[in-house]
């Protein structure tokens, strides 16, 4: 796990000094070590900075460059079948130098190319330096859990590993306004679009070319709604659940290659509950588990994770979240937010946690929800579904207008007000989900915003089309659309960011091309499905989990965020965010009126522009 940041300049001077200080600006993500490449003609620059992970010694050093001194390479991320394909590269001739994965990365690419994508399993963005052809080739994993921004120059092109150190830059251009208007509506900014105009992120399963005719090209490799799977045949239940275990093992033990300690964070919940037990059956024999506790009891898990430490004897370490010391908690987060999110601040201080402790590598539970169908959407959006889909219009003109009334005379809250938009005769089931997800409706935001809102309110995300109108059941699709637009724009960019602030590698064994084609290979959703208790074919598929862990109410790896936000009253300070607005909404959530995720996100906001603007 690393930082990589680079340039690529046919025509114009590479500034290496101030690609140094970037390189350097994201020392969190390697701190071990660092190195740079410099192309004979200098139109080429790769800086890197090493998170020791697998092979600690110097011959895994980056950037890494081939024998006869054609390609170079940059990588951040694991490539977790990398002693596989050693193996099948050692007995076509290959030799060897370092035990590293980057090696065997450097040489699949120079053997196969961007055929040498389809080979791999991991978390990955890396860049390949060819000095022959003077081309750079720039790639991100099929899931998006590892993230790299981009500028497109006059003449080529600048990347980095994180968005702070490109602000830097004078070709970093201002606000986009459109994505501030994305960020409150949905909470996070989606690739490829980012917070300042100018600025992209390559989305997941994509990679670029950057030739030596200055031609830019880019194309997606892997698609998750595109995938071709044959059905899984099955006779009953049971051989459903003994399939699944096999591919969760596999995936595992896939994820514990590593020449350091691998950790895991355990909230207590099924999703930490079944990786700390998936580790223990995957052969792990020391595990060092890491939680938060909180003074609050009504979000408290500690007792749950503290049983299943005890159940699978792990090294457990806890961390009691103070109300009085909570401020201080935010105040580094905030600092190390690379754009504006509503999440991740749990994954920071967890992630601190671990690092006191030794730790470099830890698992997650992230994606469980989202693979096997936890959050509470799966089962509500396709009833709405069934009701608006397939009454007649004029019964939804109608249903719209009483609700609509009953909002502006403040007798039903403005979650209602957000479906409405996707009610008849305008609906689509993208709408409906997108609703579902929102944090702002359109009016909301324009109250908030001091600026020409109508501008920059957006059309459907054509991504949701094109997930909804696969050939897939409702829940597969909300399955897809959760990846693409929940787990992959927010969950999986914070992780990464807010645990590499700690300078710690975060794996998510839920999160795996290859694990994902084959839970998708089972079309009959009756096997997700048990009424007694959620997730249960990942339940049945672990195997061993205490019945206390998963027939208990969903609480979600949450912080008391609501205590902080009513015990401190806020100024705002940014002059693009409405004062008396913000105003009016924190005396309504003191009140009770409102969910907490507003004031937070408004407050984040104007963190954020504040730091930006100063």
């Amino acid at each position: 796990m690393c930082g990589v940041v680079g340039q690529v300049a046919f025509k114009s001077q590479i500034d290496e000094k101030t690609l140094i200080e970037l390189r350097d600006m994201i020392n969190h993500r390697g701190p071990d070590d660092k190195g740079i490449y410099k192309s004979r003609d200098k139109i080429c620059f790769l800086g890197h900075r090493r998170l020791s992970i697998i092979d600690l010694s110097k011959n895994a050093q980056q950037p890494m460059t081939s024998k006869d001194g054609r390609f170079s390479i940059i990588f951040n991320g694991e490539i977790y079948n990398y002693l596989d394909l050693k193996n099948k590269l050692t007995k076509s001739g290959v030799k060897f130098k370092s035990s590293s994965d980057t090696e065997v990365l450097l040489e699949l690419y120079m053997k196969y190319g961007v055929k040498c994508l389809d080979r791999l399993r991991g978390m990955f963005v890396f860049a390949v330096w060819d000095e022959l052809k003077q081309e750079l080739f720039l790639a991100r994993d099929p899931l998006g859990i590892k993230s790299v921004f981009y500028i497109k120059t006059k003449d080529g092109i600048i990347f980095c590993s994180e968005l702070r150190p490109l602000r830097k830059l004078n070709l970093c251009g201002n606000l986009n306004f459109k994505n501030i208007n994305t960020f409150l509506k949905k909470g996070s900014i989606p690739s490829p679009d980012t917070i300042f105009e100018g600025v992209k992120s390559l989305e997941p399963g994509n990679f670029l070319v950057v030739s030596k005719n200055q031609k830019i090209e880019k194309l997606n490799y892997w698609e998750l709604s595109s995938l071709e799977l044959d059905e899984l045949q099955a006779n009953n239940r049971n051989e459903i659940v003994a399939f699944t275990k096999e591919s969760l093992l596999e995936s595992m033990k896939s994820h514990l290659v590593s020449d350091v300690p691998v950790g895991a964070f355990l909230s207590g919940g099924i999703d930490s509950s079944a990786i700390v037990s998936l580790m223990r059956q995957s052969g792990q024999n020391k595990i060092g588990t890491f939680s938060l506790a909180f003074e609050n009891q009504l979000l408290d898990e500690s007792l749950y994770s503290k049983h299943v430490s005890e159940l699978f004897d792990t090294d457990h370490h806890e961390l009691v979240v103070t109300n009085d010391k909570i401020s201080n908690y935010i105040d580094n987060f905030i600092k190390s937010m690379d754009q504006p999110t509503i999440d991740g601040l749990n994954t920071y201080i967890v992630s601190k946690l671990a690092k006191n402790n030794g730790y470099k590598v830890v698992t997650s539970g992230i994606g469980g929800d989202e693979l096997f169908r936890g959050y509470n959407l799966f089962k509500i959006l396709p009833k709405i579904d069934s009701i608006f889909k397939y009454s007649p219009s004029s019964f939804n003109k109608i249903l719209s207008y009483l609700i609509q009334r009953l909002i502006s005379q403040n007798r039903i809250n403005s979650k209602w007000g957000r479906f409405c938009s996707a009610i008849s005769p305008n609906y689509s089931f993208v709408k409906l989900y997108e609703q579902s997800r929102a944090l702002f409706s359109n009016q909301e935001i324009r109250n908030i915003l001091n600026l020409d809102c109508e501008n920059f309110e957006q059309n459907d995300d054509q991504r949701l089309i094109e997930i909804f109108n696969t050939q897939n059941s409702l829940e597969s699709k909300i399955s897809m659309m959760e990846t693409y637009r929940y787990l992959g724009s927010q969950l999986l960019y914070d992780s990464d960011i807010f645990s590499m602030a700690n300078s710690i590698e975060l794996r998510t064994p839920f999160i795996d091309k290859t694990l994902y084609e084959k839970i998708y290979s089972i079309k009959n959703d009756v096997w997700f499905n048990d009424k007694k208790y959620n997730k249960s074919l990942l339940v049945d598929a672990v195997g061993d989990l205490p019945h206390e862990i998963y027939n208990r109410p969903k609480m979600g790896f949450v912080l008391p965020k609501n205590l902080f936000l009513k015990k401190e009253i806020y100024e705002i300070k940014s002059e693009i965010l409405n004062k008396d607005y913000y105003n009016s909404l924190e005396k309504n959530f003191v009140d009770g009126k409102i969910h907490y995720s507003k004031i937070w996100s408004i407050r984040i906001l104007d963190e954020y522009i504040s730091s930006v603007q100063n």
